[in-house]
């Protein structure tokens, strides 16, 4: 299911784009709304990344733009280690 959702938001952050970025703080651009996503907090406006832990298009669309796999940045508890841990 994970793998799922975040290739679909990769997808979709194709359509989102940059605005105004600073250190890891960035104003993505989607259809005619803006999102602040802060990349260290883990923290979108779209509160999507926060619910799922899975991150959001527009986290994906600040990661692609600082060249980083956003696949790393899945929450911890959709990995395989900590289901078998379980």
């Amino acid at each position: 299911m994970e793998k799922t959702i975040l290739e679909d938001n990769k997808k979709y952050s194709n359509r989102c784009r940059i605005i105004w970025n600073g250190v890891n703080d960035f104003k993505i651009g989607d259809r005619g709304y803006t999102f602040v996503v802060h990349l260290d907090k883990k923290y979108c406006d779209c509160r999507l990344w926060m619910l799922r832990g899975i991150p959001c298009p527009h986290a994906i669309c600040a990661y692609y733009y600082l060249n980083k796999d956003s696949d790393q940045h899945v929450e911890h508890w959709y990995k395989k280690e900590t289901f078998l841990k379980s």
